[in-house]
């Protein structure tokens, strides 16, 4: 078992409920700005360029930079999941 050093399960509850195949730009946008603003004051997240969530309008880029926080997140024991 883990022990993870912060749990911000806010952000799985978010992306959870994208499950469309296709957002529109301004819909990528408004989902990155979301994550955004949950983890940008959080403890352990400083050495992750969140503000590219906010930049992004392009759904498959996005879903790299998901990738890539959430693969940060694990090396850093930070626990985006729910439960």
């Amino acid at each position: 078992m883990t022990n993870w050093k912060y749990k911000y399960e806010e952000v799985n509850k978010i992306l959870y409920n994208c499950d469309k195949d296709y957002y529109f730009p301004e819909e990528v946008q408004k989902i990155g700005t979301k994550v955004y603003h949950i983890l940008k004051d959080k403890p352990g997240m400083g050495g992750f360029n969140l503000e590219l969530l906010i930049r992004l309008q392009d759904m498959s880029k996005f879903n790299r930079i998901i990738d890539s926080l959430y693969d940060y997140a694990d090396r850093n024991l930070i626990w985006l999941g729910i439960g």
